[in-house]
This record gives C-alpha cells, structure tokens and sequence, in this order.
C-alpha cells in the first residue's frame, strides 16, 4: 500500500513537471480549409461499438500527421506564439475574407482562454508550495 502511494505521488510530480514544462511556451494556430479523412480511428464509441462518444484527438493529430488517410486542403489564418521570457511571434494573412476574420476572433479568443488557464493552474501551483 505504501509503495502504491509513493508511486501515485511520484506520478503525479512527473505530471506536474511536465505541465510546467509546457508552460514555457503557448502555440495557437488556426487553419481554415477542408478536411477529409476516415472516422474509424477517430471516433471514441461505447464499449459495444454501437454509438458515438466524441473524438479521439489523438488519433485525429496521428493520422494528420501520418496523412495516410486523410486528404487536407488547408490555409493558416493566424498564428501565435508567446514564450515565457515575453517572446512573441503573431501572424495574421492578409487580406481576411469576413468569414476568415471571424476565425481571427476565435483565434485571439482561443489565445487569451490558453493565457487564463496558464495563470490560473500557476497560481494553482504557487498555492501547493
């Protein structure tokens, strides 16, 4: 019991370590365009198969990555990168179609919810010391 526990534990500080790795930096990027690819390794579904739960993201960054059964035809709309040390790369395409232009809005949208939740476990992290 006691060497399940320290394991629980030691777990968890790698888990921390890593999150605060990943603090170092925040990346978004938005894409617009068209995706086609086989659900069958995607889709999260119930034990028995018979109905869908939601998406395996995983699997969905996999099989982009591998594009072995996928066919993409996208275009970067926005990217953002900040670093710890106040690093920051922004870019934006030019000429915004309106429809691109919203996804801007998503996409600042999408950085300023990733900065919240940045601040929010570190002073999560802060509290447990």
């Amino acid at each position: 019991m006691d060497q399940e526990i320290t394991q629980g534990f030691g777990r968890l500080k790698n888990d921390i370590a890593r999150a605060i790795e990943d603090l170092a930096t925040l990346s978004v990027t938005t894409y617009t365009g068209n995706l086609t690819m086989k659900a069958d390794k995607i889709l999260k579904r119930t034990k028995s198969g018979n109905k869908i739960t939601g998406f395996n993201t995983k699997a969905l960054i996999e099989s982009l990555s591998d594009g072995a059964n996928a066919n993409m035809d996208f275009k970067l709309v926005g990217f953002t990168y900040l670093d710890v040390d106040s690093d920051a790369v922004v870019f934006v395409k030019e000429n915004l179609t309106p429809e691109q232009q919203t996804l801007m809005e998503a996409h600042r949208s999408m950085v300023a919810a990733s900065q919240e939740a940045r601040m929010a476990f570190l002073k999560f992290i802060k509290e447990l010391a």
